[in-house]
């Protein structure tokens, strides 16, 4: 009999982990349950893994093409997912994950004399890559009322009037707080963006994971203006618990900063990539709708358990609308992070990603990947109760 690729997934121990195996490096200890890094505890579909093992088995890895279907294949997802139309010409393939991606439109659309806005608490490359490239980073904090998180537009136009700002950076679904913007939210930003002309890069890489009863809007399906001023982010990578096999593409509709991004990456040459990174992506978005919408299932119930786990606790976790992260606020348990965090990895041996690494707003908080077997969720929740 298969093992329930769910409910008893494959221990991960001895794989190379980054969750896992390098525990020390990490919390600097080694008897802990993670609950950190984005991916899944979870193996890929197994039509996945019968493409890699058919491909692999031909024996001969040399120069390949994408898949012809590729691009037809994520024009297709787009419909199915998203309701709205792409056009095949406004993509470029990336054989690295979503983060290189955007150091490469970094590269060829800003001059280091620009600056660029982030809205933290947020995914710490995107404010971590623009500096460490050179850029001038601006950060306009989410705001935070009523347990509730969103756009600071008033800060963030405060900050266009002041400083000539190039990009804004917009994570969609957001990583961590979890909001999926709604579509008037987003118009306002670019009603803002159409005011000040900055570039919008929008990380959608958790796109995919949509709570029931939120609807995900892609930036460039905005209106044109947006779509001309946009670059989309997207990869198979979180999906699909891909991340090891990393691939990505770029969603450019104005032809001249797709002809910048393109000509910028050309050099470096990698061609079209990895031949099974290539075959990862296309099986997935042709073959994995089934194993996509169990895995939905699975990560709502973990959810709705998580949520009632901690209900009357000392946890305060903020609604997860998309992404399968729940950002916790843990300032019940210490005054100061550094005490939170010494708590939970060594009084209930549990580690979670550190608030203060995603910047302004996340001291006192925790994120929680709650993608894993259900009974180790319990586990960890059992854990996380003894402090309070």
């Amino acid at each position: 009999m298969m093992p329930d690729p769910f409910n008893n997934p494959p221990s991960r121990l001895q794989t190379r982990s980054v969750k896992w195996d390098y525990l020390r490096d990490v919390f600097g200890v080694d008897s802990l349950i993670p609950a950190w890094v984005a991916d899944m505890d979870f193996p890929a579909p197994a039509s996945v893994q019968e493409a890699l093992t058919t491909r692999v088995a031909h024996g001969i890895y040399g120069y390949s093409r994408c898949p012809q279907e590729l691009k037809s294949l994520i024009v297709q997802w787009y419909q199915r997912y998203h309701a709205v139309t792409l056009l095949p010409e406004w993509l470029i393939y990336c054989p690295f994950g979503v983060v290189s991606a955007m150091g490469f439109c970094l590269q060829a659309l800003l001059n280091k004399d620009q600056a660029v806005v982030v809205m933290p608490p947020v995914y710490p490359p995107l404010f971590n890559q623009p500096t460490q490239m050179g850029y001038s980073v601006l950060r306009s904090p989410l705001r935070h009322e009523n347990n509730e998180w969103s756009m600071d537009l008033a800060h963030l136009a405060q900050l266009c009037q002041t400083t000539p700002v190039a990009m804004v950076s917009l994570c969609s679904p957001h990583n961590p707080v979890g909001r999926v913007w709604r579509r008037e939210e987003l118009l306002e930003l670019a009603a803002l963006q159409k005011k000040y002309g900055f570039l919008v890069f929008s990380d959608e890489i958790h796109s995919d994971f949509l709570m029931p009863g939120f609807t995900h809007s892609p930036y460039f399906s905005l209106g044109e203006e947006a779509a001309l001023r946009s670059i989309v982010f997207h990869a198979p990578n979180k999906t699909f618990n891909l991340a090891g096999c990393a691939s990505s593409y770029i969603i450019i509709p104005d032809p001249q900063l797709r002809r910048k991004v393109a000509q910028t990456i050309e050099p470096y040459g990698f061609h079209d990539g990895n031949v099974l990174s290539q075959q990862a992506l296309a099986s997935a978005y042709r073959d994995g709708h089934d194993w996509l919408a169990e895995l939905k299932e699975v990560l709502f119930q973990n959810y709705t358990d998580l949520r009632a786990a901690l209900k009357d606790s000392c946890y305060r976790p903020s609604a997860t609308e998309g992404t399968y992260l729940s950002w916790i606020d843990c300032s019940a348990l210490a005054d100061s992070p550094e005490v939170i965090r010494k708590r939970l990895l060594t009084e209930a041996q549990v580690g979670l990603d550190d608030g203060v690494k995603f910047g302004p707003g996340g001291a006192g908080y925790q994120r929680l990947n709650f993608a894993c077997a259900p009974q180790t969720l319990r586990e960890i929740t059992t854990r996380m109760l003894k402090l309070g």
